[in-house]
């Protein structure tokens, strides 16, 4: 185990387990054992104090992990700040460092500040419990809300709030919500379907319910429960916007850096974002949030991504066009005036004092995406149109994946064609290439359904050219657990002969029946559709069709029509939910 120790208390032969600096100067070497002449150097340089090795749990027949519980119970109080010291100095290790921290833990001090502070919080009986069962539940979580804990004090510390020790109280129990969310939802390392994201939105108003009974403030509660709130009134739970009172500073401050830490994690179905990425995103929302708090943050860490407009030290204005990944606190910036390029000198002669503005078009930035989407597909690289489709995916459920990005390409691609914008050949290509990545989504989200949610035959009787329409919503269904059973034919009157489709529909247990086709071919199943409608009176008909034409006739025997694949799922899930409430 370590020991956090004043060099005034130090004695010979002890080691170091961590190595001290000051003034970003090396003093000490981690692994060292101490003799006179260091101990006397340390206190030379004023080194407030060392973690040394600690032999204190003899009683231990193995070493301690703190990561297997947060349990002290048994502890006296001293081996207690022991403990709690190695907990924050582990969880440090895994989340702390200068390309998500820029310059915020400088001067170095400033680390043992909050890790007193952990400590202090920690000791608190309720506190300690909440954050070992969250630790149990989920051990992302658990980091998480130990980086928003440390980001939330630098933070606040520099805007001034008031009541510091409850705010970073709630910054360490904002996500305790999450512990009444399923494991296999919360690791899940596929995209989250629309159900799913409803429950984990829930944790929201879970985590104001858990503290509110745990005897908490209102204002504490109250965090945990907006965290998730946007300026705009776009946020959940309650949609509250920038114009309540709701909306107060601490809260500000914890939108911000709830996100910002979320994107440079490594999460179960994502690496970690690079820091000047991170702030990109935010900057890109600012409308999101409070506009001088998200600047503030920035400054905070000194990390300023491509595209800020910033004041330098020497009072100049300068763009920053480019950002060094490994090192994100430097970079090369463009002054306004005469348009100088140069990099930011590591001595910090000359250094970004804020950002100003931020100069980016989310739009632009989105349709640029998009259409190299749609040319990859032309091109039939597979490669590079899935990678444009993960950038374009990342805000979306699985199920808007395909009903905002794959059905808007095929109609995109078959407008093309149509009025002969794009060479037949080419489409047919890129028709193809989309096929291959709705089958490679497909597979990558069934991967991690676990239950049925329902039974559907899918008949596709429309021209082979509009056969994807019918392949996207085969592949959309079966991603959020629908059991697909598929039938493709050319003639509808010859090919479904009306009792073989009967007894099909009751050996397989179809619930619903969706038809992807013309009017044309809709006409020619009127008596097909007739027949289970009478059999099976609660099995309900979708015609999706190819355009969106009025009918020329009144199908009573079709529950819904529509050439939207979103309204068609729509109706499916409500049409579980009525079941399963009836159930």
């Amino acid at each position: 185990m370590s020991l956090i120790i004043k060099p005034t208390n130090l004695q010979p032969d002890q080691q170091l387990q961590q190595d001290v600096f000051k003034n970003e100067r090396l003093v000490l070497s981690k692994g060292t054992f101490l003799n006179h002449r260091h101990i006397e150097k340390l206190k030379r340089w004023e080194i407030q104090q060392v973690v040394i090795s600690s032999r204190f749990a003899e009683d231990s027949n193995s070493e301690l992990d703190p990561l297997s519980e947060i349990n002290t119970s048994h502890f006296s109080e001293e081996h207690e700040s022991y403990y709690l010291t190695t907990l924050f100095n582990t969880v440090i290790t895994k989340i702390v460092n200068e390309m998500r921290y820029g310059e915020l833990l400088k001067p170095t001090d400033s680390i043992y500040e909050v890790r007193n502070l952990f400590i202090r919080l920690l000791k608190n009986p309720v506190n300690k419990k909440l954050l070992s069962e969250l630790l149990q539940h989920d051990e992302y979580s658990f980091f998480h809300s130990v980086d928003v804990f440390i980001l939330g004090y630098f933070l606040g510390k520099k805007l001034n709030i008031n009541d510091m020790e409850g705010f970073a109280t709630a910054c360490l129990l904002h996500d305790i919500g999450k512990i009444s969310i399923p494991r296999e939802i919360i690791s899940k390392s596929t995209k989250l379907t629309s159900s799913e994201y409803k429950m984990v939105e829930h944790h929201t108003i879970e985590g104001e319910r858990i503290l509110l009974a745990q005897g908490y403030k209102e204002t504490t509660a109250q965090l945990a429960r907006s965290h998730h709130e946007k300026i705009d009134g776009s946020g959940y739970p309650d949609q509250i916007d920038a114009e309540t009172d709701r909306f107060f500073t601490e809260l500000h401050i914890l939108t911000i850096i709830d996100i910002y830490s979320a994107l440079t994690l490594d999460r179960s179905y994502r690496k970690a974002f690079p820091a000047s990425r991170a702030l990109s995103i935010l900057l890109n929302e600012q409308h999101l949030y409070n506009q001088s708090i998200l600047f503030e943050f920035v400054d905070t860490l000194k990390i300023y991504p491509k595209n800020s407009l910033v004041q330098l030290s020497t009072g100049e204005l300068a763009n920053v066009t480019k950002v060094i990944e490994g090192l994100p606190t430097l970079g090369v910036v463009t002054t306004l005036l005469d348009e100088k390029d140069f990099f930011l000198p590591i001595d910090k002669s000359i250094s970004i004092k804020e950002i100003v503005e931020w100069n980016n078009d989310q739009y632009a930035k989105e349709l640029f995406l998009w259409l190299q989407f749609i040319q990859s597909l032309r091109q039939r690289d597979d490669k590079k149109a899935l990678k444009y489709l993960n950038e374009l995916e990342d805000k979306y459920s699985i199920e808007k994946v395909f009903t905002h990005l794959f059905e808007p390409a095929m109609n995109e691609l078959y407008h093309a064609n149509n009025i002969k914008r794009a060479d037949r050949m080419d489409n047919f290509t890129a028709v193809t290439t989309l096929k291959h990545i709705i089958d490679y989504k497909r597979f990558e989200y069934t991967s991690a359904v676990t239950t049925t949610i329902g039974s559907v035959l899918i008949i596709d009787a429309g021209k082979k050219n509009f056969m994807l329409k019918h392949h996207i919503l085969h592949s959309l269904l079966s991603s959020i657990g629908f059991q697909i059973r598929s039938i493709s034919v050319d003639e509808p009157t010859l090919d479904l002969p009306s009792e073989e489709v009967l007894t099909y529909i009751s050996n397989h247990s179809i619930e619903q029946v969706v038809i992807v086709g013309s009017f044309n071919e809709i006409s020619a199943l009127t008596f097909l559709l007739e027949a289970i409608k009478q059999s099976y009176p609660h099995t309900h008909t979708v015609f999706v069709e190819e355009k969106a034409n009025a009918p020329a006739d009144d199908h009573s025997f079709i529950d819904l029509t529509t050439s939207k694949i979103e309204k068609c799922l729509q109706f499916l899930k409500k049409l579980i939910n009525e079941k399963a409430k009836g159930d």
